[in-house]
């Protein structure tokens, strides 16, 4: 577990321990942002509750697809352009989280570069854990889902929601 990743599995288990941190307040805090649609929401509850639970590797594998989605929602609310033009002929497709867009200048002009590099290292790099692509493709291996990861999974969840500000809530 690297450093940061051990910072935010003390801060969080902490929290826990002195229920300063619960299902509930973790859920009302992305509620009260008001965010996600409802089908977002029950997918972070889920992940939570996996973690309760202690089964990490459930957790984990709920939480790295939706950490893109959630990306990807939150970078609509804020304009950036999610949408790509597809083939000869003229069709649309949503864009997908990937190496290449998290270091385009557009997206790390709104998400910050450090940001956009920290998502990347975790989730796409060979330089880095790569994990969306070994969830993707069944190559996580039991033992590297634990406690730190699943923490900082929801960490991240919950520093992409509060860089974000719609019109809505000022």
């Amino acid at each position: 577990m690297d450093l940061s990743a051990g910072i935010i599995a003390v801060s969080y288990q902490r929290l826990i321990t002195k229920e300063q941190l619960t299902r509930d307040a973790f859920m009302q805090i992305l509620i009260d942002r008001n965010l996600y649609p409802s089908s977002i929401l029950i997918k972070i509850d889920a992940a939570f509750e996996r973690g309760v639970e202690h089964d990490y590797f459930s957790a984990v594998h709920i939480l790295i697809p939706l950490i893109e989605s959630c990306f990807m929602h939150l970078s609509k609310l804020i304009s950036l352009d999610t949408i790509t033009l597809d083939g000869k002929e003229v069709s649309t497709r949503n864009k997908t989280l990937d190496s290449r867009l998290l270091s385009s200048a557009e997206y790390q002009q709104k998400w910050g570069k450090d940001f956009c590099m920290m998502l990347d290292f975790y989730l796409y790099s060979g330089a880095g854990y790569g994990y969306r692509n070994k969830v993707a493709h069944g190559e996580i291996q039991i033992e590297q889902t634990h406690f730190g990861l699943n923490a900082t999974l929801l960490h991240i969840i919950m520093s992409m929601s509060f860089r974000v500000r719609v019109d809505s809530q000022s």
